[in-house]
């Protein structure tokens, strides 16, 4: 069964079945086989970036291999996990893979694509993602929960999108805690009285975010 087919210059990589095939696609009206590679068991999505090839696979593996040379596909990593993909569509972000699951958005660092390294996931209770794109820092899904969905990428795992850290909140997005005070940035905003992730203490109350946390006084009220 074809699953996907992506292109790069004048060749197009396609998956069927347990199969990578790569055509030479320079004539339109007469594609030619160049090279097939059968490494991998269930190929359900595909992607290409500087002559290498991802997949998303039904063995619960994320799969690279090297066409720099077209004739001579070679394998250069994988990595193998734990949640089991229905739909698994995969996009690629520099140095990021992102493969949707039937439980998850997984994400791996690809920077060594020898050795990919899951280094993440987002699960917010819905996860029927039929697919995937990436753009900069935002991540669109369609899901069939809820249709349509956008996520930003967060480097420092603080949970504030790097695109709002750097647009509306002027933290640092590789700093977790930009202002110190033993709060994450996102909880700051999102959990405790949309505290001002910038300041210590936000209220002027000369007690800390963080202390006024911990005693479960409101961060903005002085005279709580």
């Amino acid at each position: 069964i074809t699953r996907g087919i992506v292109t790069q210059d004048n060749l197009a990589f396609l998956i069927n079945g347990n199969q990578l095939a790569v055509l030479n696609i320079s004539e339109p009206s007469l594609p030619l086989l160049l090279s097939s590679y059968g490494g991998m068991v269930g190929s359900l999505d595909i992607a290409v970036e500087n002559n290498l090839v991802f997949l998303a696979c039904s063995s619960r593996e994320l799969v690279i291999i090297n066409v720099t040379d077209p004739y001579q596909p070679a394998l250069v990593g994988r990595c193998s996990f734990t949640h089991s993909l229905f739909f698994g569509n995969i996009a690629i972000n520099g140095s990021y893979a992102f493969i949707t699951s039937s439980t998850a958005l997984l994400i791996f660092d690809i920077s060594d694509p020898s050795s990919p390294i899951l280094i993440g996931e987002f699960n917010d209770g819905s996860n029927e993602a039929k697919d995937i794109h990436v753009r900069g820092e935002k991540i669109f899904l369609a899901d069939d929960e809820v249709g349509f969905k956008i996520l930003g990428i967060d480097s420092d795992t603080d949970g504030l999108a790097d695109c709002l850290e750097r647009d509306c909140f002027y933290t640092n997005i590789n700093e977790p805690d930009s202002d110190g005070d033993g709060l994450l940035d996102g909880d700051e905003v999102y959990y405790y009285w949309r505290n001002n992730p910038l300041l210590q203490d936000t209220d002027n109350n000369f007690y800390s975010d963080f202390e006024e946390v911990q005693a479960r006084t409101d961060p903005n009220d002085p005279f709580d």
